[in-house]
């Protein structure tokens, strides 16, 4: 069973797959897989965004992504040509997956899984302070870049099998992916 998890950034998709797996189900987190493919191919990339390369280059990035809009978006063609296989490729090995990811369906990989779930909470606000307290700080333009480049949940609603809006409790979560876990494993 191939499972899918999307939503905009910090609406609670990590702490549901989590709930989701139950310990039983690998979970492979977009995000880290997006480092990885960043990290492998850091040279090319920044040659592509004609950026100086150096050690500090995640630094860079960020900076010059908040700086200049136009490199956020090449940066991200990048990413939306290669990201997608990679990500398909790993899930590959595993039998039962759950795709822990933001992006699924802007990338166009939906197709691949079984099961679909969007986790919502349409506030900016919260969920950017849900991902500040997190990571112990983050920097609000960026975040307000990828909110604006992801489709809004109305549009990811109408490709998903459930969707789950987060009240910001855990318990209405973990419930929700109890009951998900059951819908698609009792059939």
């Amino acid at each position: 069973m191939k499972i899918g998890v999307t939503g905009k950034f910090g609406t609670g998709k990590t702490t549901f797959s989590e709930f989701l797996s139950k310990g039983k189900i690998k979970i492979i987190y977009g995000d880290e897989l997006g480092k990885e493919l960043l990290k492998e191919n850091q040279k090319e990339i920044f040659a592509y965004l004609n950026l100086k390369h150096d050690q500090n280059y995640l630094e860079r990035l960020k900076e010059s992504i908040t700086k200049d809009e136009n490199i956020f978006v090449k940066y991200n063609n990048w990413m939306y040509t290669h990201l997608p296989d990679y990500i398909i490729g790993v899930c590959e090995k595993y039998d039962d997956v759950i795709l822990d990811a933001a992006l699924i369906l802007e990338w166009q990989i939906d197709y691949y899984f079984d099961t679909l779930i969007l986790i919502k909470d349409g506030d900016f606000e919260e969920r950017f302070r849900r991902v500040f307290e997190k990571k112990g700080g983050a920097d609000r333009e960026l975040y307000k870049l990828l909110d604006k480049y992801q489709w809004t949940d109305e549009k990811k609603t109408l490709f998903c099998d459930f969707v789950v809006e987060n009240n910001g409790s855990l318990e209405h979560l973990k419930k929700s992916a109890d009951e998900i876990f059951n819908k698609i494993f009792s059939s």
